[in-house]
């Protein structure tokens, strides 16, 4: 499915949460009354996905696709249990 979604894909090593922030942004994924629920804990969420980008984690995923150095598609996943994992925020940008 990851494949399906963000074609040739990269793993979280490049990425910081600013970059995927304005991507989603970018692409309404987050849409301003959603960034305004969100203000007030933002530095949570911000410290919390910075963590994530950067542990070598066998519990959370995050693929992305760069076309011209630009994010175009990205994809997360946390585990879920021994044999499943719950996908979220499977976005694209079809410019």
């Amino acid at each position: 499915m990851v494949k399906n979604i963000c074609g040739e894909i990269s793993s979280s090593s490049n990425m910081n949460f600013e970059r995927i922030f304005d991507f989603y942004k970018k692409i309404n994924f987050i849409y301003p009354s959603k960034e305004e629920a969100m203000s007030p804990y933002f530095s949570e969420i911000s410290d919390v996905w910075e963590k994530l980008l950067k542990t070598d984690s066998d519990v959370f995923v995050f693929f992305h696709k760069l076309k011209d150095g630009k994010l175009t598609s990205s994809v997360c996943a946390a585990q879920y249990t021994d044999n499943s994992w719950l996908i979220q925020h499977a976005t694209g940008d079809h410019d």
